[in-house]
């Protein structure tokens, strides 16, 4: 639903003798992203049509009058992925594992390493802790002293993250989980783009979420991405959010 000022800006412009033609915001170039992860959502985002520019300036004067934030008069509806932690992270290939021997090792694409003193080891699918246990009952086994393991490279999960923001990334998923606010930190912020005109789009697993811009940083915190995901930051004129 759009929600529009009580006296349209046709109206005053009939009223004090002007003629007037509404601009539509020009379109972003989607194309110039070049993130990984993104073409399924530039593609998703190219089929909705602009808000006319022009509405912005009333829409603005309503939002101070009622107190609302201005997208909330624009008649955007925000559409949240679901909350919450995105549990322990599960090794995947491409990962590289350091043991505490110096050996540093890749997983392979069939998601198992070969470590010459415990032989072959399923690494993917499991934590960290699951494959420490692994590998502390064979070195039990042999009779071999206990090696540590840590995650030295993560590299089989990840998202990407581009639009208007300063430097759009494809960064990884680690242990450490990557909020949504965390991700528009690492892509340098939103820039070119009023910050209360301006919509995170979030596709995953093909269904679109669209948040503000302007949201608590506590909600972004609590929006926690996962590998796959595509973030794309734009402008309500551009983006078409409202229908």
């Amino acid at each position: 639903m759009r929600l529009f000022p009580l006296v349209s800006f046709p109206v005053l412009a009939v009223l004090s003798g002007c003629s007037v033609q509404r601009p539509e915001a020009t379109r972003q170039d989607l194309a110039l992203l070049d993130a990984p992860g993104l073409p399924n959502l530039q593609a998703r985002l190219s089929t909705q049509s602009a808000v006319p520019f022009s509405d912005v300036p009333f829409m603005r004067m309503a939002a101070r009058e009622t107190g609302k934030p201005l997208l909330e008069v624009m008649g955007f509806e925000e559409k949240l992925p679901p909350l919450g932690g995105s549990g322990t992270y599960r090794i995947g290939p491409g990962d590289q594992l350091a043991f505490g021997d110096g050996q540093t090792l890749t997983v392979r694409g069939d998601g198992q390493v070969r470590h010459p003193d415990f032989g072959t080891l399923r690494a993917s699918g499991r934590s960290l802790s699951d494959l420490q246990a692994l590998v502390d009952s064979r070195a039990l086994d042999r009779g071999m002293p206990r090696r540590a393991i840590r995650i030295a490279e993560y590299n089989a999960q990840g998202i990407s993250i581009g639009g208007n923001v300063a430097a759009p990334i494809a960064a990884p998923i680690t242990a450490n989980p990557m909020t949504l606010n965390r991700a528009l930190m690492l892509a340098g912020g939103v820039t070119s783009v009023q910050e209360d005109l301006a919509v995170v789009s979030l596709f995953r697993d093909g269904t679109l979420y669209q948040i503000p811009f302007q949201s608590s940083s506590a909600l972004m915190e609590r929006i926690v991405l996962q590998s796959g995901d595509s973030v794309y930051v734009g402008s309500i004129l551009d983006l078409g959010a409202t229908e």
